[in-house]
């Protein structure tokens, strides 16, 4: 606990004006306040930089129909009855991985909870 009429020694050397309010909190916390909004836009950009990166393996509706039209991928129809997936697909996207391609879809099951599950594109 830091005592009244200083702040964290560690955090901000000088001391508090006899106008300003004692400061109360630990310099953990203090710590702790100073570095949440750079913490927060850290986690930000590493989210957007890990999104870009899934969106980028992931193929348009054009490039799709071609990679099945060429026998690279199997139709999504014939890749759900191999797979023994039953209900709704709801979203779908044909993804590049491990040298081959994965159907992503997202899929409302009898018991109607949505699911998202990967299934081979082979």
């Amino acid at each position: 606990m830091a005592l009244p009429g200083t702040i964290c020694v560690a955090a901000f050397p000088q001391k508090l004006s006899p106008i300003q309010p004692a400061f109360s909190r630990s310099c953990y916390e203090t710590g702790m306040m100073m570095l949440r909004p750079f913490l927060s836009v850290f986690a930000l950009l590493l989210s957007l930089l890990v999104a870009g990166e899934a969106a980028a393996a992931c193929l348009g509706p054009g490039e799709a129909r071609q990679v099945v039209a060429s026998g690279q991928a199997v139709p999504l129809s014939q890749a759900l009855r191999r797979a023994g997936i039953s209900g709704e697909v709801v979203d779908v996207k044909l993804c590049e991985a491990g040298g081959g391609y994965v159907y992503q879809a997202s899929v409302l099951g009898p018991d109607g909870r949505l699911q998202r599950v990967n299934i081979p594109a082979r």
